[in-house]
């Protein structure tokens, strides 16, 4: 398959899908299998259920910081993903082993690390905005 071919194959609509999949996939996968003992409340990762709940119910000081918090985190999370996408088109786009106009991968690569940055922009928008409404709580 050309490289024509090849990202008209993959739609933007089909990428972020597949994508946010992943993303999914990987925030599930790191809830579930947890040998280590459970952390405190307060830096415990929430599951998703218990996200849902603290927005919806969020009306002290503590729930805002505990969400902004949270929101830290994903960032910091999402950067680390967008930084190793990042490096990996790269290696993509300087190996000698792949012709990176034939697999499209450093493009593909390039797209999920843009992904997991504007993620990371949105996470850490959300986190400013729980902490200015803890902020004028006190």
């Amino acid at each position: 398959m050309d490289k024509d071919a090849f990202q008209r194959s993959w739609s933007r609509r089909t990428l972020m899908s597949s994508m946010m999949g992943m993303v999914i996939s990987i925030t599930a996968f790191g809830q579930t299998g947890s040998s280590s003992p459970p952390a405190s409340n307060a830096h415990r990762k929430l599951s998703h259920k218990e996200l849902k709940a603290l927005i919806a119910n969020a009306k002290t000081r503590e729930d805002h910081l505990r969400l902004a918090d949270y929101y830290r985190a994903e960032a910091s999370r999402l950067r680390k993903e967008a930084e190793e996408h990042q490096d990996l088109a790269t290696v993509y786009t300087k190996g000698d082993l792949y012709e990176p106009s034939k697999t499209g991968a450093a493009q593909h690569c390039k797209q999920f690390a843009d992904f997991f940055a504007h993620g990371a922009a949105e996470a850490d928008q959300l986190a400013a905005v729980h902490q200015k409404i803890a902020d004028q709580m006190k």
